[in-house]
């Protein structure tokens, strides 16, 4: 009999390869990883669900309205929806509703390309408690750096557990939410060192089981929501500061 250990590696990697067919960009593969390996040492493998081409993102269990969420599984094709940035008649066809996609920001991150990513929410069992769209828009500046507007309807919007409001500021009315946290991925029989156990206490540090090799990555976001919509500004290794993302943020909400 295949061993539990064996069986749980040959998930994780169906999973790692699963994350490199969805969407082109290395800042959304971030995301996604990051979301895959929270807690994987401690998490109990039943609730990984392996399909070809999809990815689970755990997050924090969400109570909807059918029922309690525990988990995501999204398909994108690695192809951009968009290449160009679509009509309000489009996105309402094609996503159910319209998101703001500014061309450009006065910092110089400009549109790069946008999906259109498939999200299912579940429970333990497996169960779809909700389906919807969810809109990934990338931007990138003169020196190559990413930021990523991802958006949907505000009824499906979940804060990843990790994830420590930091910073607010309000524009035109709109609550903006930011939050910071660095992560180590790291592989799954990695032991902590002293100074790993102090950050991990101390919240400093999330680490993310399940990696091939030790790695860190700062992930940035600002979130808020404007009526039925709500919006999230992703950044993943950037030198951008929160000032510079509230600063984002309101140039989308400035938007007519």
């Amino acid at each position: 009999m295949q061993k539990a250990g064996q069986f749980e590696e040959q998930i994780r990697e169906s999973l790692r390869e699963a994350t490199d067919q969805v969407e082109a960009s290395d800042l959304l593969r971030g995301r996604i990883r990051r979301a895959l390996w929270i807690n994987q040492k401690e998490d109990s493998m039943k609730k990984v669900l392996v399909l070809a081409a999809v990815v689970c993102c755990f997050v924090t269990a969400t109570v909807f309205a059918a029922g309690t969420i525990s988990s995501y599984v999204s398909v994108s094709s690695a192809n951009p929806t968009y290449t160009t940035i679509p009509s309000d008649k489009k996105l309402n066809k094609d996503l159910g509703f319209s998101s703001k996609i500014p061309e450009s920001f006065s910092n110089g991150f400009s549109f790069k390309e946008a999906s259109i990513s498939e999200t299912a929410g579940k429970d333990d069992t497996g169960t779809d408690i909700c389906k919807f769209k969810e809109m990934y828009t990338h931007y990138v500046s003169a020196e190559g750096q990413q930021v990523t507007l991802v958006s949907n309807l505000a009824k499906y919007e979940s804060q990843d557990s990790a994830d420590k409001v930091l910073q607010t500021e309000t524009e035109k009315g709109t609550v903006l939410q930011y939050s910071s946290q660095l992560y180590k991925f790291v592989p799954p029989d990695y032991q902590l060192t002293p100074e790993d156990q102090v950050a991990q206490d101390n919240g400093s540090v999330t680490f993310s089981y399940g990696s091939e090799k030790v790695e860190t990555s700062t992930f940035q976001f600002v979130r808020w929501t404007e009526g039925e919509v709500s919006y999230m500004l992703m950044a993943q290794n950037t030198q951008l500061s929160a000032e510079d993302l509230f600063g984002m943020a309101k140039e989308v909400i400035g938007m007519q």
